[in-house]
């Protein structure tokens, strides 16, 4: 039976998270049942509809990472709905523990507690269909690297 290896791309240093910022806009109680975290050896793991998940931070008070996945498209929306397990491999991470947070793509979250006047949400008219909008969320979850 063939065997596939090869090597995951690696979080990279940044000079801090995105400006506008709010470390105490938390992940909404509504999407903790769509993305799941869990930690498997030295890969953080993101279980979520496909494509929703555009970037995941860690970050404390003297490092930042991110790992991008923006670079990434579904054109065909029939996987839209499938879930998937992204991952962020920690081998490169400095010693530390961050906290986490994602930037989440897709209207769903705005279904609930939201409303559709939102600056955020652009709804087209002639065919009501919403747009996608990208935003920043911390997490209630903390790493330890050692």
């Amino acid at each position: 039976m063939p065997v596939a290896s090869g090597s995951l791309y690696q979080p990279v240093t940044t000079d801090g998270l995105p400006d506008g910022f709010n470390k105490d806009r938390l992940l909404p109680a509504n999407m903790k049942k769509k993305i799941s975290l869990s930690l498997n050896g030295n890969i953080l793991q993101i279980t979520c509809k496909d494509h929703t998940v555009k970037k995941v931070y860690l970050y404390n008070d003297s490092n930042t990472f991110v790992q991008d996945f923006d670079d990434t498209t579904q054109l065909t929306k029939i996987f839209k709905e499938h879930v998937y397990t992204i991952s962020v491999p920690l081998e490169t991470i400095n010693k530390g523990t961050y906290q986490i947070s994602i930037e989440y793509c897709g209207p769903d979250y705005w279904n609930n507690g939201q409303k559709e006047d939102s600056k955020n949400m652009e709804i087209n008219n002639k065919n009501k269909e919403t747009r996608e909008i990208t935003e920043l969320f911390n997490t209630a979850y903390w790493i330890k690297i050692q």
